[in-house]
């Protein structure tokens, strides 16, 4: 195995068509079976041998993950002839371990990828090129994270010149996932914000304006506990004027 110390390049995506295999499977919040990244997961499109286009694969994420260590991904050769392999490049959050340096004819080799999900959001694309003797072998990797959190809207309005009133986000979260821990409010001094525990994982966010003498924005933060970090956790509030 070749090893690689790192591979910061992104380059445009374009979509073939989605071949995957399984991954481990993990039972969701909601009970439902998924197929979801874990450590250690291996991305097999053994069904889809790699000539010179460009194929495209799938990979959801669990909804707490943050680093996936050890991603192994399996590069068929279905040709006659033996691929040396001179590199391996990838976007921004895949980094390269380790790959075979020669994938035989009629054999499978493999790379090991690490992948850091701590900034993914519900759902993102990676990429993974191949330079071989015989041309570069790209994949796309379309990843997709399990969603646990709901709101009804993240952006409340006010009116210059209306009555200061208290407007409220609902906030769904699925049962054993996580819980809301505080919510802060940004944009200076005066802006009110609070959270209710609804139970049963629903929430409900108030937030009341200083004043509405004048427009302004401010941001409302939500911290989550544990992390979730796919999740949006900030509400957008406006005080606008009217036209």
């Amino acid at each position: 195995m070749k090893k690689i110390s790192r591979n910061l390049l992104f380059f445009p995506l374009w979509t073939f068509s989605v071949l995957a295999s399984p991954l481990a499977a993990q039972t969701s919040p909601t009970g439902e079976t998924k197929q979801v990244a874990t450590q250690g997961a291996t991305i097999d499109i053994s069904n889809s041998p790699i000539i010179t286009q460009r194929l495209t694969t799938s990979l959801e994420l669990h909804w707490s993950a943050r680093y996936i260590d050890n991603v192994q991904v399996n590069i068929p050769n279905s040709s006659d002839r033996d691929w040396r392999v001179s590199g391996v490049q990838t976007s921004a959050n895949f980094f390269v371990v380790s790959f075979d340096s020669t994938i035989p004819a009629h054999s499978t080799g493999k790379v090991i990828l690490n992948y850091d999900a701590s900034e993914n959001s519900d759902t993102s694309r990676e990429m993974i090129r191949i330079k071989t003797n015989y041309g570069i072998k790209a994949i796309d990797v379309n990843l997709s994270r399990e969603k646990v959190a709901s709101f009804d809207q993240q952006n409340l309005q006010w009116f210059v010149g209306e009555p200061i009133s208290t407007k409220s986000v609902n906030l769904t979260l699925s049962k054993g996932t996580a819980v809301i821990k505080r919510v802060t409010v940004g944009g200076g001094a005066g802006h009110r914000s609070e959270f209710v525990d609804l139970g049963g994982g629903n929430y409900r966010i108030d937030v009341t304006p200083k004043s509405a003498d004048k427009s302004a924005q401010f941001p409302v933060f939500i911290e989550f506990t544990p992390a979730l970090p796919g999740v949006g956790s900030v509400i957008m509030c406006s005080i606008l004027t009217k036209s």
